[in-house]
C-alpha cells in the first residue's frame, strides 16, 4: 500500500493532515517519510491521537516542519482561485504549503486528507492527494447565526449574519446514507 515509489525520479513522501492521524495511519509500516506541520499537530486534541502522533515523531516516522512564507503565499493564492480560502484552516494552508515546498525541494509529496477543500486546492496546485475518509452520510447543511439564531438556506455563502453581524455556522439539516463512492486510503 505505502511502498517507496519513485514518481518521475522523485522520492515519494506523504504530508498528513489531522484526519490521517485520527485514522491512525501514522502507525502503518511506511517505507516513505511522513511529514506534517506544527499547525496540524496543534489540531490533534484527543489524548490517544496525540500520544500516537508523538510516538511516531519520536520514532522518526513523522517529521514536523513549517513551510516557508513564499510557499504559504502560493497555497493561499491557489485557495483564493478555487474559492476555498474561507473554508481552509491555518493548518490546512500550512500542509498545502509544505507539500508545495517539498515538491520544490525535489520530492513527490502526496497529501493525505479527508478534507474536500484541501483536495480541491491540491488539484489547483497540481499536487497528489489521497483521501483518508469515505463519507458515510450524505449531509444537507443548514447555515445559522450563532448569535441571534436566524437560519439561512443550505448553500448560503456569507460569513457574518446580515441581521446582527454574528458569526455564521453550519449544522446538519438532514442526513442520508452515502452511495459508497470513493476509496478509503489503506483499503
Amino acid at each position: 500500500m505505502f511502498k517507496g515509489l519513485m514518481v518521475t525520479g522523485r522520492r515519494r513522501v506523504y504530508v498528513f493532515d489531522a484526519s490521517a492521524f485520527i485514522e491512525g495511519l501514522e502507525g502503518l509500516a511506511f517505507e516513505d517519510q511522513v511529514f506534517t506541520t506544527p499547525e496540524v499537530v496543534e489540531e490533534l486534541r484527543e489524548a490517544e491521537v496525540k500520544g500516537r502522533s508523538e510516538l511516531a515523531r519520536e520514532l522518526g516516522r513523522v517529521r514536523v516542519e513549517s513551510p516557508r512564507l513564499k510557499h504559504v503565499e502560493e497555497a493561499e493564492r491557489a485557495a483564493f482561485q478555487t474559492g476555498d480560502f474561507s473554508r481552509l484552516s491555518k493548518a490546512d494552508l500550512s500542509l498545502l504549503a509544505l507539500a508545495v515546498q517539498l515538491r520544490a525541494e525535489g520530492l513527490s509529496p502526496t497529501i493525505v486528507s479527508g478534507d474536500y477543500a484541501v483536495q480541491n486546492v491540491a488539484e489547483q496546485l497540481n499536487l497528489n492527494y489521497a483521501s483518508t475518509l469515505r463519507i458515510k452520510h450524505r449531509i444537507r447543511w443548514l447555515t445559522y447565526c450563532s448569535s441571534c439564531g436566524r437560519s439561512f438556506p443550505p448553500g448560503f455563502r456569507l460569513e457574518c449574519c446580515p441581521t446582527c453581524g454574528g458569526r455564521l455556522k453550519r449544522k446538519p439539516l438532514e442526513r442520508g446514507k452515502a452511495g459508497g463512492g470513493g476509496k478509503r486510503l489503506g483499503n
